[in-house]
């Protein structure tokens, strides 16, 4: 652990999506801890909610589609969810800020991008020659080459792996404790993605601020983070330092997607997918949402809800059968 305490801490944080049929969970009681100076992962399938989760902590939900029904978002003590709108705005971007998963579509076409980071740190007081030599700071730290000619440059001037650096620098510009980053490497190629990456890391290191990143990519995780936490249908079943989930999964489902992975170490011809899909969160089945999937589900499975359970080293799962893993074959 780079840092020490707790700076980010999410508790039984419970979001719902309003339809024509009702409300649908997205999000169940989902429970994590971010401690300073740590880059810490949040993994899983497309639609498992890990998105929702992050734009439930820094408050930019769909209204009126989603709501948050339950739970406490804290921020060195402060809670972030019973603030208005006004107090919130003062916090996003200044203490917790997000780059988003696409810069081509949250970035502005038609302001140059010097004007784009400099729009925030007016918001947040910062103007004038401070904000102009704040951009030019913030655009090097980030390694954008020739800052005072790029900053008249427009998104679509630039490479994706520069536009994703500038999306990073927009976030960085008023110095916040964390960084949301929500799949920030996915459009990229992986020369690039590697790039962005050690950015990420490098910035950490520098700054000393908190990391959540959100990714589909193991890959990812693996190179970056020090704890991860696996969602699957809008719930934590895992959660641990990485080197302890990805040596001895202890949820089937995260089993699953590691040994869905390619691998020369492997020798193996074939990869392993998971059988099925994921299940519609507005029909989760009974008990365990992934016992339909799971190749050791037993009927007790249909029947609780398995609760996030730290069985020792601070590696906490949510599997009834979790202890019997370790004893199932390849």
């Amino acid at each position: 652990m780079t840092g020490s305490g707790v700076l980010l801490s999410v508790e039984n944080l419970t979001t719902e999506y309003r339809t024509a049929g009702g409300g649908v969970p997205a999000v169940q009681d989902v429970s994590f801890q971010v401690h300073r100076g740590e880059i810490f992962g949040l993994v899983g399938e497309s639609g498992s909610g890990k998105s929702t989760v992050i734009r439930s902590i820094i408050g930019l939900l769909p209204k009126p589609a989603a709501r948050i029904t339950r739970g406490t978002v804290r921020l060195d003590g402060l809670d972030l969810i019973s603030l208005d709108p006004r107090e919130m705005r003062r916090i996003r971007g200044g203490r917790v800020a997000m780059v988003f998963q696409d810069p081509m579509t949250s970035l502005d076409p038609v302001l140059p991008i010097g004007d784009q980071i400099r729009e925030g740190l007016r918001y947040h007081g910062i103007t004038g020659r401070a904000a102009q030599a704040r951009v030019l700071e913030v655009m090097s730290l980030v390694g954008i080459p020739d800052a005072p000619r790029r900053q008249r440059a427009y998104p679509f001037e630039l490479s994706g792996g520069l536009r994703q650096r500038v999306a990073i620098a927009i976030a960085l510009a008023a110095s916040p404790q964390v960084l949301l980053a929500d799949e920030p490497t996915t459009a990229l190629d992986v020369t690039i993605q590697d790039q962005i990456l050690k950015l990420l890391l490098s910035l950490k290191e520098q700054l000393g601020m908190s990391v959540l990143l959100v990714t589909h990519d193991l890959g990812v995780v693996a190179q970056t983070c020090q704890r991860v936490a696996v969602m699957y249908a809008g719930r934590l079943v895992e959660i641990g330092p990485v080197t302890t989930v990805f040596s001895a999964p202890a949820h089937p489902y995260t089993r699953g997607l590691l040994a869905s992975l390619p691998g020369l170490a492997t020798g193996r011809t074939r990869l392993r997918a998971i059988p099925g899909s994921p299940p519609d969160l507005g029909s989760l089945p009974s008990g365990c949402a992934f016992r339909t999937r799971c190749p050791i589900a037993i009927e007790r499975c249909a029947e609780v809800v398995p609760p996030l359970e730290d069985h020792g080293t601070d590696h906490l799962t949510a599997c009834l059968r979790h202890q019997e893993l370790g004893q199932t074959d390849d």
